[in-house]
């Protein structure tokens, strides 16, 4: 599998990893963030299920469904399911969810589903949008 020269890192000197700066304040908001999302919800959120609850908040009703998901994030329609469900009430039959969210079906093609905000869903957006 070819790699892009920007993935190479084997062939990098010392000076080039050392010149390798973040913008500091960027990268201090960012831990924050995340440190936000993980307090106010479970300490062992997986980043992507962050990633896609961020996009039930500032998406149009109606967007983030399991195939948005799966084509958003290229991920596996199975990966995409699962994130979809935890973000739900119950993840699996034996599992609850996050609770974050609730499904709701198309008007026009019940098949189609999408995440909406709960209640706890919405206070949690909230209190996230403090830190973002």
């Amino acid at each position: 599998m070819d790699l892009p020269d920007a993935l190479l890192v084997e062939n990098m000197t010392i000076s080039d990893v050392t010149s390798i700066q973040l913008n500091e304040d960027n990268a201090l908001a960012f831990i924050k963030q995340i440190e936000a999302f993980r307090t106010l919800i479970y300490s062992e959120v997986h980043p992507l299920t962050m990633m896609i609850f961020i996009k039930v908040i500032i998406e149009p009703v109606n967007t983030v469904s399991p195939t948005y998901i799966k084509e958003h994030f290229n991920i596996s329609q199975a990966a995409a399911s699962r994130h979809f469900r935890t973000l739900t009430v119950r993840k699996d039959a034996d599992k609850a969810g996050l609770g974050l969210c609730e499904v709701r079906c198309d008007p026009m093609n019940p098949k189609w589903k999408f995440l909406a905000l709960t209640p706890k869903g919405l206070q949690v957006a909230q209190e996230l949008s403090k830190h973002f």
